[in-house]
């Protein structure tokens, strides 16, 4: 078999791992620089107002939240949110760390939490002109529903897109 043709076996694993309370300054570290550029609110926050909104949250009898481990390195977050536009599921957000990006991080880790909610609907808010996040998310198994919205619809339901 062509060299193009071969399996990567030579791939660290992607795993995740659900955030702990020592996280919160790691995940403040990755929203700087260009890392919000796509975001619904682009300005990164101040670091108290970070430090309340981490600490809700896990304060949370299930965060949905975990830390994207590639190589064993900490490469960046997934987190689920409850939909409030009345769609069944959950709203993913991810967010691969600048030093890691273009390895297919967010595609593995993608998969891997597909696995861990198995029954609920996946939806993703993307910006159009987030060309490699769109990409992501669709090789992960998300079809787009509209410019902005994409949807991973869970294999034990048969409700609409909407």
């Amino acid at each position: 078999m062509s060299k193009a043709g071969k399996a990567r076996t030579d791939m660290p694993a992607t795993t995740l791992r659900p955030v702990r309370n020592t996280d919160c300054d790691l995940l403040y570290g990755w929203q700087t620089g260009e890392a919000r550029r796509y975001f619904n609110d682009p300005s990164v926050p101040e670091l108290s107002r970070h430090r309340d909104w981490f600490c809700e949250r896990m304060a949370r009898e299930n965060p949905f939240f975990w830390i994207i481990e590639h190589g064993g390195a900490s490469a960046g977050y997934v987190r689920l949110d409850k939909s409030d536009a009345g769609r069944e599921g959950f709203v993913v957000s991810v967010l691969v760390d600048q030093h890691h990006q273009g390895h297919g991080i967010a595609t593995q880790a993608l998969k891997k939490l597909r696995e861990l909610v198995p029954g609920s609907h996946l939806w993703a808010e993307i910006h159009p002109d987030n060309v490699a996040s769109r990409r992501a998310f669709e090789k992960a198994g998300y079809r787009e529903i509209s410019p902005r919205l994409m949807v991973n619809k869970s294999m034990n339901t048969s409700h609409d897109d909407t």
